[in-house]
């Protein structure tokens, strides 16, 4: 009777091919669950939809900062009395933003 596989084991998985983008070898070298067992948990699961509905959601938030960036920057520029709470959030996303690009 083959081993069980915990459900750490099979959450990490998923995450990994879904979140990480890994493929399922790469999936498997970190799990040390066969790459076969993770294509059938990955078509049960749906897997490959969820990865690239993930990814569409992932640049929607991307693309949606850098619209907020942009009309914050705007708004403190167009003004002739800043806001300080406009200029505090623009400086605070624009250091987010920096320290997510130094990773």
């Amino acid at each position: 009777m083959p081993n069980e596989i915990s459900w750490e084991i099979r959450e990490r998985a998923e995450g990994l091919y879904i979140i990480d983008g890994l493929t399922y070898e790469q999936v498997a070298a970190a799990t040390g669950v066969s790459a076969t067992q993770l294509k059938r948990w990955g078509a049960d699961g749906d897997w490959a939809d969820r990865r690239r509905e993930y990814r569409r959601e992932l640049s929607d938030i991307r693309r949606g900062t850098v619209q907020l960036r942009a009309k914050l920057l705007r708004k403190v520029l167009d003004s002739t009395k800043p806001d300080p709470q406009d200029v505090y959030a623009f400086a605070r996303i624009e250091q987010v933003a920096a320290q997510t690009a130094a990773r």
